[in-house]
């Protein structure tokens, strides 16, 4: 008897270490935070996101603890003026990438929290369909080259 009732623990611990583990399909990579220049309380955020999926997914939100919040935008030239638009969702299609570049599709943090300066840790928890993804880095200064 009690041969069995070991063999059935030790079947179940092999079975629950066999679960496999829910990964993202996200993975974020080449990733700048720049820290808010003197008399600004705005940061901003490049990378790039590689849908590592076979199915699209919609970037919806993005969120730092180290700011009171953050908006994905993108500079847009209208009749020769370049102007910043927000964007409510970026859509990454299975196996491709979204780049998020100056000039281009950004993430704009806004109202720094004290602390959030360069050579800080800086979290992004960007929220695409019912996931997240997180990572963290460290802030750079905005006045290296962009």
């Amino acid at each position: 008897m009690i041969g069995n009732r070991s063999f059935y623990i030790l079947l179940t611990i092999l079975l629950l270490s066999c679960e496999s583990e829910t990964r993202s399909p996200l993975e974020v990579s080449n990733i700048r935070v720049f820290a808010p220049i003197t008399d600004s309380n705005s940061g901003v955020a490049y990378m790039t996101i590689i849908n590592n999926g076979e199915n699209s997914v919609t970037l919806k939100s993005v969120r730092s603890p180290q700011f009171d919040y953050a908006e994905i935008h993108e500079n847009v030239l209208n009749e020769g003026i370049a102007r910043m638009r927000h964007l409510d969702k970026v859509i990454i299609y299975g196996g491709d990438s979204a780049i998020f570049e100056a000039g281009g599709k950004h993430i704009m943090l806004i109202g720094a929290q004290p602390g959030a300066i360069v050579g800080s840790d800086v979290t992004l928890e960007m929220y695409y369909d019912d996931d997240r993804v997180s990572v963290t880095t460290t802030m750079i200064n905005r006045l290296i080259s962009e």
